[in-house]
């Protein structure tokens, strides 16, 4: 059997749909099958193929009848639309697919396949209706290492003050480097805020043992550390988030609000930005790569990768490395994602949390090390000491993020932004990779500090999240009670008949 024979089989149905979905369902993972030879399995589905493949699904999910049949084309589905995502707009085409899906998504009694109907919604961009019927609401989350104590302490006041855990309040979550760590636990594994200050500080612990910088820069220590840091570190998010645990396996859930993780690809002619994402947008115009057929700990190992701190992280060709490098303040790809996703709702209410951030100089002085070159052999040994003692500096003026801040404050109207970055009492900052129990307690006072300073503004943005206009919450409490008479209705469905 030749190769030709062999697709001109598959797509003539004259093999079994096992083996269909085993050679050409499964995209990069293709599996052997016995009765085919190694050396055939080898093609990758042409576009024209994989929309013959959708739109044969489609046509099967007109004529499902029983919760069953409906399940199995949902499997199917979803495979097709994680490893292929340029279909899905041949799914968006099908208007009356995508109702159908929604309509029975809420009869279905059966929480797998709701789950599973939920999932293949997200891989074709639609989204729930927002929590607040004025607009979107957006978190997102900077980067800043072992400082994310500090972000975590300014949300655990937020929740407080709302009166809701911030899943509740959020539609969309973006975060880069700590801040995917803190977005992946509280948005999608539906962590408390406490729960997850708990988890945080527990790995901090586990992976940065001692000062990097010192372990890096020793000598023939640099790559030892870097593995042993990014051994620890992929073990840690292994064990904490399940090695299987798929970005869409969040949307499961139409509560759960839309989370997005961001990385930077390195290997390229430019530095690109990559968007994990539990969902895809709902057109081609997104101006990011990215994808949701990867697992969180792969986001966030890719996400965290900051460099002297962490191995890189490559990922079907690409080398990752820590999102902050490029955007330390994930706000403008947040903002963008989540009008790609509400594309005809304004923003109700946008926060950007921070991670710190110390008070400049009014009068700064000039370093004159800083005129030091490497012009010639004999100056680099004057040039080292200096590097050690502004590692820090560097890193700080490399994951700025107040400029971006700035950039959106004057987009969006004063009473919907929101930025909640607390000082820090050291003049020169906390270091990315700081694990002294001390220090812990000073960001934690730093924090409260802050809190007791705008203790205004957070009541503010916590009154905005939880704030809706008359016609709009008249709208909402129809829109509840049709939903409520509804159900009623849907429970006395017999479970078997999907089409009643």
């Amino acid at each position: 059997m030749n190769k030709r024979t062999l697709w001109h089989m598959l797509f003539k149905n004259k093999i079994c749909d096992d083996c269909v979905r085993r050679i050409i369902l499964d995209g990069s993972r293709v599996q052997s099958v016995s009765s085919v030879s190694k050396s055939l399995i080898v093609h990758k589905p042409t576009r024209e193929e994989v929309a013959q493949r959708v739109t044969k699904l489609l046509r099967e999910f007109h004529l499902a009848k029983e919760w069953q049949t409906i399940e199995g084309i949902g499997k199917e589905l979803r495979e097709q639309l994680l490893n292929y995502p340029a279909s899905r707009m041949v799914v968006i085409e099908d208007r009356i697919v995508i109702k159908n899906i929604k309509r029975w998504s809420k009869r279905c009694l059966d929480e797998q396949t709701k789950a599973l109907l939920q999932q293949c919604l997200a891989l074709c961009g639609t989204v729930p209706e927002t929590k607040n019927p004025d607009g979107i609401s957006v978190l997102s989350i900077d980067g800043g290492g072992t400082r994310g104590i500090l972000g975590l302490q300014i949300l655990s006041e937020l929740e407080k003050a709302a009166g809701k855990k911030i899943t509740e309040l959020f539609d969309i979550i973006v975060g880069v480097s700590t801040g995917s760590i803190i977005a992946t636990l509280i948005g999608a594994k539906g962590m408390s805020v406490e729960e997850t200050k708990e988890a945080y500080l527990r790995h901090c612990s586990d992976v940065f043992k001692g000062s990097t910088f010192d372990r890096v820069w020793s000598l023939g220590g640099r790559f030892a550390s870097l593995k042993d840091n990014t051994t620890a570190w992929t073990a840690i998010l292994k064990g904490s988030l399940g090695s299987d645990f798929c970005m869409i396996d969040s949307a499961r859930d139409p509560k759960t609000p839309r989370v997005a993780i961001v990385s930077l690809i390195t290997n390229t002619n430019q530095l690109i930005p990559f968007v994990f994402r539990n969902y895809e947008p709902p057109t081609y115009d997104s101006p990011y790569r990215g994808s949701a057929k990867y697992r969180f700990w792969e986001a966030i190992r890719a996400s965290s990768a900051a460099p002297s701190y962490f191995e890189e992280f490559k990922l079907d060709g690409f080398m990752h490395q820590d999102g902050g490098i490029l955007l330390n303040n994930p706000i403008s790809i947040a903002l963008q994602e989540a009008k790609q996703l509400w594309p005809h709702k304004n923003f109700h209410c946008v926060i950007s949390i921070g991670n710190g951030k110390f008070m400049p100089e009014v009068d700064p002085k000039i370093d004159e090390r800083r005129d030091v070159t490497l012009s010639t052999p004999y100056q680099l040994g004057a040039w080292f000491p200096w590097l050690s003692k502004h590692y820090n500096t560097i890193m700080e003026s490399a994951t700025e993020t107040e400029l971006f801040h700035h950039c959106v404050a004057s987009l969006i109207p004063a009473g919907s932004y929101f930025r909640l970055n607390p000082y820090v009492s050291q003049p020169e900052g906390y270091a990315l990779d700081t694990i002294d129990s001390k220090v812990f307690e000073q960001m934690k006072r730093d924090a409260e500090l802050y809190v007791r300073r705008n203790r205004v503004k957070i009541n503010e943005a916590a009154k905005q999240l939880n704030k809706s206009s008359m016609f709009t919450f008249s709208w909402r409490f129809l829109q509840q009670l049709a939903e409520e008479k509804s159900n009623d209705y849907i429970h006395s469905i017999p479970k078997n008949s999907p089409r009643e």
